[in-house]
């Protein structure tokens, strides 16, 4: 892939391959401007240029990642409000890797996570993200940990997977901090 940053959009139009992923994220770590752009990407009407470019930022590196805390606010909206099912896992699991504390937690982010979880309709790996996130955002909160608790520990036991494993060690997290 060129190293164009005005052309990024242009080239994520098309299917990119790991080879061009693993060469966007060399050049950001050298030009933190590439992530910028990735970021500002995302909230393009095309969805194929927003979803390449977010599965891009789900392999940057975590610690080129977090100087761009600062955009925790615009990925949590954009996860709330994308129909795009894939968008949204891929915007997940880029939250999943920034720092969550007690002074940046968003109360509509939080309900959506906890509504994630028990909705019936969302994909598997939707709802594992969203436990996880649900508890790093509720573990600075006794109410908030209780309610994740409880909706956990009602959960069915035939879950996927992927959910189960969340679930599971989430629970585990819980009680080793009770």
């Amino acid at each position: 892939m060129k190293n164009n940053k005005m052309n990024l959009a242009e080239q994520l139009n098309r299917r990119i391959d790991k080879k061009e992923i693993d060469e966007i994220c060399k050049i950001s770590q050298i030009d933190s401007s590439i992530i910028e752009s990735l970021f500002n990407i995302l909230n393009s009407s095309n969805l194929r240029i927003a979803e390449n470019a977010a599965w891009i930022l789900t392999h940057i590196k975590k610690e080129t990642l977090l100087p761009f805390e600062t955009k925790r606010r615009e990925l949590e909206k954009l996860a709330i409000n994308t129909t795009s099912t894939t968008l949204k896992r891929l915007i997940l699991s880029i939250l999943t890797r920034l720092q969550y504390s007690q002074n940046n937690i968003d109360a509509n982010f939080v309900d959506f996570c906890l509504g994630m979880i028990t909705n019936k309709n969302t994909t598997p790996g939707i709802a594992a993200l969203c436990i996880k996130l649900a508890y790093n955002q509720s573990r600075f909160f006794e109410p908030l940990n209780d309610e994740l608790l409880t909706l956990l520990s009602i959960m069915p036991d035939d879950l996927k997977p992927a959910v189960a494993s969340a679930r599971k060690n989430i629970l585990k997290k819980i009680k080793a901090t009770s």
